[in-house]
Parts: C-alpha cells; structure tokens; sequence
C-alpha cells in the first residue's frame, strides 16, 4: 500500500509487529520494521508505504472527537 498524505488526519502511535513500514516526510525517509515503534503529528505531510505482510498495534488521537463529546 502506498498513500500520499498532504495532511495525516490524526495523531497516530504504531508499533510494528511484522512487515515493514517506509515512512517520507520533509525530514527524509524512515523504515520501520518489526519490534521498532513510532509516531506521526497530525498534520504531518507525509508518503506512507508498506509491504502486504504488515501488521501493526496502534493509537490514534482525535481531538477534534474530543472535544466534541465534552
């Protein structure tokens, strides 16, 4: 899967568990494989790319749901 991101929509936390992650952003090209844990801003420009084996654990963070429920 490979998907551009002009604007990643959430906060997100992953922890690899098997495949591989390529992550590219203004700072350069990060790949991340199993047993390595990572995070995105929201609002991080980014290319995502991983291969068809991957699986992952994570976390996102909405606050614009939030807040909306408070």
């Amino acid at each position: 899967m490979n998907a551009r991101f002009e604007s990643y929509p959430v906060d997100e936390v992953c922890v690899v568990l098997a495949g591989t992650i390529t992550l590219t952003t203004a700072d350069g090209v990060s790949e991340f494989k199993p047993g390595d844990a990572f995070a995105i801003r929201k609002g991080t420009a980014l290319t995502w790319a991983n291969t068809p084996d991957v699986r992952k654990i994570y976390v996102l963070l909405d606050h614009t749901a939030d807040s909306a429920a408070s």
